[in-house]
């Protein structure tokens, strides 16, 4: 999340650091997700849904508001991980409950 926020404050100034941490962090972490999504028997209420957009969900899902308030408001370390975790374990439980429906 930390490093995440300062790849976003510099990519003005480093567009090639930007670029090369989004191929190197973001897009492999996405085609991760993905292949897990696609391959998924545990996730069949998900068959006809693009798993890119499924991975995008989860991980917006997970990252997008601790990222905003660790940027905003310079959560520390700690507050960090117990954000992520509930965040995590949410994320997990909805898509939980959308599998069974």
């Amino acid at each position: 999340i930390i490093l995440t926020g300062l790849v976003i404050s510099e990519a003005l100034n480093t567009p090639e650091l930007a670029r090369r941490f989004y191929d190197d962090c973001i897009v492999k972490t996405r085609a991760f997700l993905v292949a897990r999504i696609a391959r998924s028997a545990l996730l069949p209420a998900f068959a006809d849904l693009d798993p890119v957009a499924v991975a995008d969900t989860f991980v917006g899902g997970t990252l997008g508001m601790v990222q905003l308030k660790a940027l905003m408001l310079d959560m520390d370390q700690e507050a960090i991980q117990r954000e992520l975790e509930e965040r995590v374990a949410a994320t997990i439980a909805v898509l939980s409950v959308s599998t069974k429906a």
